[in-house]
């Protein structure tokens, strides 16, 4: 599992994809997150109450995974500025 970026009318908005092996499109995405600020508040509030969602838990979300991710959203925020 992996947060990937997807560019839409000039917005950039982040979803969780895992990898389907079952369809021609190789990425799947399962969750959206939103745009970077909404992706972040988000995945810090999963931080805070040490609660995932269960299906995400179910395809391999751990805690670990989240602050990386939280962390890489946060450094590239801080370079745009």
């Amino acid at each position: 599992m992996w947060v990937s970026k997807v560019n839409s009318r000039g917005r950039k908005y982040f979803y969780l994809s895992v990898y389907d092996s079952a369809q021609k499109r190789k990425e799947k995405h399962v969750f959206s997150l939103g745009r970077r600020k909404e992706a972040v508040e988000q995945m810090r509030e999963w931080l805070y109450s040490h609660n995932v969602p269960p299906f995400l838990e179910d395809l391999g979300c751990n805690m670990s995974k989240v602050k990386g991710w939280v962390r890489r959203l946060e450094e590239k925020e801080l370079q745009v500025m």
